[in-house]
């Protein structure tokens, strides 16, 4: 009975030991195609790329929120050989936890912040700001997105009156939330980044202006590179270096990111 009580216990173990490394396992199969974690933004454009270059540099493609992901990830939930993102925060996160390389941290393109409207409204020079002929404006919240925090960084730089323009502000939780905003007409103006209209076909009818880059700190989409094991890294850091350049970054362009 002894026995029997041991060889029960020894399978029980050997179980619970295959169910604990599995994820790591199927996360250094070196065959796998490189798996790209990136916030919705950029999923279009890489999209894009993946297309066009399919054969060349084969990857996958798993797109979220920053949030979404990170909870997925370090669940152990989904795993990822790179991450796209944003908000640094996010990359820093996955560097504290020991889950990405603190070397690897690097930009991949930036995007222009847009003040967008679905009507005619908007001129190049975006004067409609100081002529204030707008009821509300969509803003992400500054305390969660940087498209949010450069928003206030501009207005400083338009020299307009910051605290009246704010009064008219209404806040998003993200990027996505301030487009909706302006497309369903909660707001007759928003200020979204560039990559969210550049291939948008209703933005085509409605009329935006590009703040100056000088403006505010750039709209950064970082990557980051995750620990998976020497050879799944170093096809990864390929990948990454892949879409760095010119080929990939012409493809970039076309969707709003330089």
């Amino acid at each position: 009975m002894l026995k029997l009580k041991h060889s029960v216990f020894f399978i029980i173990l050997v179980v619970f030991c295959f169910l604990l490394e599995a994820p790591e396992s199927l996360a250094a199969d070196d065959s796998a195609p490189v798996r790209i974690c990136a916030v919705a933004q950029v999923y279009d454009a890489l999209k894009a790329v993946q297309d066009r270059f399919w054969g060349k540099q084969d990857f996958d493609i798993e797109s979220g929120s920053a949030t979404q992901l990170y909870s997925r990830i370090a669940n152990r939930e989904l795993s990822c050989d790179i991450y796209i993102g944003n908000d640094l925060k996010f990359p820093q996160k996955y560097i504290l936890g020991g889950l990405a390389d603190r070397n690897s941290l690097k930009p991949v393109g930036t995007t222009k912040l847009a003040l967008w409207s679905v009507t005619g409204i908007v001129d190049d020079m975006c004067r409609i700001l100081k002529k204030g002929t707008y009821a509300k404006i969509g803003v992400s919240d500054p305390r969660l997105q940087p498209t949010g925090y450069a928003v206030l960084q501009s207005l400083r730089n338009y020299e307009l009156d910051e605290k009246a323009v704010s009064e008219k502000f209404l806040y998003a939780a993200n990027d996505f939330q301030t487009l909706s905003f302006v497309m369903n007409g909660t707001v007759m103006i928003g200020f979204v980044p560039y990559v969210l209209i550049k291939k948008n076909p209703i933005a085509r009818k409605g009329s935006y202006c590009l703040i100056p880059n000088s403006f505010h700190e750039p709209l950064y989409f970082y990557s980051v590179l995750f620990n998976n094991g020497s050879k799944k890294k170093q096809n990864a850091e390929t990948l990454r270096d892949f879409l760095l350049s010119k080929e990939v970054k012409n493809v970039f362009r076309e969707y709003g990111i330089d």
